[in-house]
């Protein structure tokens, strides 16, 4: 795996990306995270958020914020794992017929 690309790579076929924003001029923002089915679990998001945390540092971010569907316990033991903690959790909104 290429671990210095922003789309990861294994034997030439990208396996996942990472999209960001800035909030301010001093906050982050990580809009998705994603790896494609066959490679979750190898380490591939842990990789894409940490290098993407330090270049958000490099270019002056603070701080990092993201927002996790509460259905994904994987990705949040992730951004646990990594250092992020839960700030505000929202609501589930279902609409039936």
């Amino acid at each position: 795996m290429d671990r210095s690309a922003d789309l990861p790579k294994v034997q030439d076929q990208a396996v996942g990306f990472i999209a960001t924003d800035q909030e301010t001029d001093t906050i982050g923002y990580i809009i998705q995270v994603g790896v494609i089915p066959e490679w979750r679990g190898k380490g591939i998001a842990a990789v894409l958020t940490c290098k993407c945390l330090e270049d958000l540092r490099q270019d002056g971010m603070k701080s990092v914020v993201l927002h996790v569907n509460q259905n994904n316990p994987g990705a949040i033991k992730l951004y646990e794992r990594i250092g992020f903690k839960t700030v505000r959790k929202r609501g589930t909104f279902r609409m039936t017929s």
